[in-house]
Formats: C-alpha cells, sequence, structure tokens
C-alpha cells in the first residue's frame, strides 16, 4: 500500500499539466435565434447603427425582391435580396440612426418576384412576410462612455454623481474656476492676447535692424572680396614680371589671400539666415552672460573670498 501510494503521487507530479484557455465571447456568430439583430450593442440615439436580417429559401424557386426595415411603422430603409432556390441564404442590412425612446424595428418583404429554372419571373403577394418585432430602448449617451443616461450614474461624466448635480447633463467647471468666478480664464485670455502684440511691438523693430545690419554687411564684405580679389591677381602678374623682389622674402598675397578666406567665410555667414542667427543667439549669449557675470562679480564680489 505504501508503495502504490508513493507511485501515485509521484505519476500526478511527472504528469504533463495540461491547461485549457477559456474561448472567447464572440458575437453574432452562431444560428440565428432573432430575425433581428445589430452592428453593436449598446446604441444609442444619435449614433448610425447597421441593422440586420437574414433571409431563406428552400424553396424550388429563384427568389429576388426588396426588403424593407420598419420602426415604430415609419420605414428606415430598404435593401435588396436575391436568393437562389433550394437552400440559399442571404443576410441584408441598412444603416439608421435611432432617435431617442421606444422602438418597434421589423422587417418586411415589400416585393418579390420568383421564377423557374429557365422560366420567366412573376411576382407574388408578399402580404405578411414579415420578421418578428424587435422591441428596443433607445438611450442617450451624453459623455460617450459607452453606457447610457438611464444606467450612467455619471451621465456628463464630470465626477459629480447625477444625485448630487444640480445638471446633470452639463458638465460641471473646475473647483479653482468656481472658487474665482471665472478670473482664471480671464488671466489666461489677457496674457494670450498681450503675449503676441507685446512680442511683435518688441521683436519686429529688433528683427528688422538685425536684417538690415546683416544685409548692409553682406554687400559691403562681398564688395571688399571681390576689390581685394581683384588686387591679388594684379600684384601677382606684377611680380611674376619684375626680376627685384628677393625669393626669400615672404610674399603678400599669402597674407591677402588669408584675408580673402576670411572675407569669404563671413561674407557666407551672413547671406544664410540659417547659421548667421544661431551664431548671433550663440554669440550674444556668451556676451551677455560673460559680461554680466563680470560686472555682478565686481559688482557684489569679494576678492577676499576666492
Amino acid at each position: 500500500m505504501k508503495y502504490t501510494l508513493t507511485a501515485l503521487i509521484l505519476t500526478l507530479l511527472l504528469s504533463p499539466v495540461v491547461s485549457f484557455a477559456q474561448p472567447a465571447t464572440i458575437e453574432n456568430l452562431g444560428f440565428v435565434t432573432n430575425p433581428i439583430w445589430y452592428s453593436t450593442e449598446p446604441f444609442f440615439a444619435g449614433k448610425s447603427v447597421r441593422v440586420y436580417t437574414v433571409l431563406a429559401n428552400s424553396s424550388e424557386y429563384d427568389f429576388s425582391g426588396t426588403v424593407a426595415f420598419y420602426s415604430n411603422g415609419k420605414e428606415i430603409g430598404s435593401s435588396r435580396a436575391s436568393l437562389t432556390r433550394e437552400g440559399d441564404v442571404q443576410i441584408v442590412w441598412i444603416d439608421w440612426t435611432p432617435s431617442f425612446g421606444n422602438h418597434s424595428v421589423v422587417a418586411k418583404i415589400a416585393e418579390g418576384f420568383v421564377s423557374l429554372p429557365g422560366g420567366e419571373e412573376q411576382d407574388i403577394s408578399v402580404e405578411g412576410w414579415e420578421s418578428s418585432v424587435s422591441e428596443r430602448f433607445v438611450d442617450v449617451d451624453t459623455d460617450g462612455d459607452g453606457v447610457g443616461n438611464k444606467e450612467d450614474t455619471d451621465d456628463d461624466n464630470d465626477g459629480i454623481l447625477d444625485s448630487q448635480d444640480s445638471d446633470p447633463l452639463k458638465a460641471n467647471e473646475s473647483r479653482i474656476e468656481k472658487k474665482f468666478g471665472g478670473v482664471v480664464k480671464n488671466v489666461e485670455k489677457t496674457i494670450t492676447d498681450a503675449v503676441p502684440s507685446v512680442a511683435s511691438s518688441v521683436l519686429e523693430p529688433v528683427v528688422q535692424f538685425v536684417e538690415e545690419f546683416r544685409e548692409n554687411s553682406k554687400e559691403k564684405i562681398y564688395s571688399k572680396k571681390d576689390k581685394l580679389a581683384q588686387e591679388i591677381e594684379e600684384k601677382k602678374h606684377v611680380d611674376e614680371s619684375s626680376d627685384s623682389v628677393e625669393k626669400d622674402e615672404p610674399s603678400s598675397s599669402f597674407f591677402g589671400r588669408m584675408q580673402l578666406a576670411a572675407l569669404g567665410t563671413t561674407g557666407f555667414i551672413l547671406n544664410n539666415q540659417f547659421i548667421f542667427y544661431p551664431l548671433l543667439f550663440f554669440v550674444g549669449g556668451y556676451l551677455f552672460l560673460y559680461k554680466g557675470g563680470m560686472w555682478l562679480f565686481r559688482r557684489f564680489g569679494s576678492r577676499d573670498s576666492f
């Protein structure tokens, strides 16, 4: 008995553990138990929903016709249907935007035609050909959270329960706004309106001045560069034709070309705003911080502390 119990326990421990996942719930799949169904559940007033029904033809005739959908006796849409004989099935639908309240939805065959294989089509009486009625109450979902107001305890989703809310269909203002009576909004509006005008009145003249300086400086730099390049070229021809120049003496054209390169670099920076302005901000910021720091040090600093 002892060995048998031990063997049973070992068998259970060493046996593979098999788990079965719970299958997901899938809506609108399986046998049709109700002849009317909807694309979403729940659906709400003012929101479009697709209404379905299904037709089956087990007769010896081919069928074609029109299926009309009604709510409270009023037609809300129609769709064409065509089924072959002996077992054909077809789903038909319409898109509907329901109103608030109770709705009795039904599908009816508005007109129908049948024919034998190879025969002529003839119309048939369709009186009484209708589905069973789908009784639905269509609620309003004020806050759009997927729960109708009838079931929702906070219709406007403002954090205050409907039972304690003086206006449950309108979101309440925040505590700060309620406490200060709209002062916060007024301050925000004043800042929003004032900042652009202040920024415009201050920055616009500065930008205009800098742009004029950049354009004038660019023209001067390029003019000086062209003049220097011409002088260097002329000096080069003079040096080549003159025998009086000492070979060991440093050529003045070297320094001229260095100056020419510097002028070209400066002109390139002035001509390209995406280089000029970042460089200007960097140099200006550095000088501002450096000069400001030195002034603060001289003004408030003490040499004895270093």
